[in-house]
């Protein structure tokens, strides 16, 4: 109990009891997601989607009040993010995951669709944060010529993530 093994490369290893301390859960992980509501999305604009709600967030990484996570764990992450027009854009609708706001291809990962009436976008990507200062949030855009909503319902909203491996 207590001691440390070193298992050699090529080594199977047969269970013969209780295994533990094999793996890893993913965590940080997070899924947030937009109350019930609509949220105006400005022509030719940039928003940051108000993901205000919680379903779970394992390492207090994700903050409400800013819709930013900011993983304290250096590695590589999976990030996902989805929204929903709520009536007839007619122009491309986007959809984007940042990193520290930057606007490049390593920092960035974007999908966009032609958006129709209750028409949604989903986008992911793996991402590689420092775990102290790098910061990932869910930005929608449109050019519609004028300001059009996103659904009113917090399960088509959303944004989320997990950490996949910290090599």
């Amino acid at each position: 109990s207590g001691d440390t093994v070193n298992i050699p490369s090529g080594v199977t290893i047969a269970n013969a009891g209780t295994a533990t301390g094999f793996g890893t859960d993913n965590s940080p992980a997070f899924h947030a997601y937009r109350p019930d509501s609509y949220l105006a999305i400005a022509n030719d604009t940039y928003t940051t989607v108000s993901v205000s709600n919680e379903l779970f967030d394992t390492a207090s990484a994700f903050d409400t009040s800013t819709y930013r996570f900011t993983p304290q764990v250096a590695g590589k992450y999976f990030l996902y993010a989805n929204v929903v027009w709520d009536g007839n854009v007619n122009s491309q609708g986007a959809i984007l995951i940042q990193k520290n706001q930057q606007f490049n291809s390593t920092d960035m990962r974007r999908n966009t669709n032609y958006a129709t009436s209750t028409s949604g976008v989903h986008v992911t990507s793996l991402f590689t944060a420092n775990g102290s200062s790098d910061y990932f949030e869910f930005r929608v855009y449109q050019q519609s010529g004028s300001s059009v909503n996103i659904r009113n319902q917090g399960n088509e909203n959303y944004f989320g993530g997990f950490l996949v491996t910290t090599t």
